[in-house]
């Protein structure tokens, strides 16, 4: 292989990254609106043990967590600093995302 081909060859291959670039964020944009967690309002999810239903809502509230996929996003550990939001209520509303929506959390 010459210069000339190895020059061709890099062009084509930076094409590519790029074009896989573009792929990847529209395929990105199509799952966040077609993500079915985000239009899934955070009251929608029933804690087992009803008592701690209004800490989880609340702690949800009070951090601006309006939908499933937001609660999602905040992750287990950082959702138990929240106020009123300790382990207890971390665990069972893992629980319950599994249970009602089958996913880990």
């Amino acid at each position: 292989m010459n210069k000339e081909e190895v020059n061709q060859k890099l062009g084509r291959l930076q094409e590519i990254i790029v074009e896989a670039r573009e792929i990847i964020v529209s395929l990105e944009e199509f799952c966040k609106e077609n993500n079915e967690l985000a239009y899934t309002p955070v009251d929608s999810l029933i804690i087992a043990q009803g008592g701690l239903q209004r800490r989880y809502l609340n702690g949800c509230w009070g951090a601006d967590i309006k939908n499933i996929q937001q609660l999602m996003d905040v992750g287990y550990n950082n959702f138990k600093k929240y106020r009123n939001c300790g382990k207890k209520t971390a665990d069972l509303v893992r629980e319950a995302l599994w249970e009602q929506y089958h996913v880990k959390w």
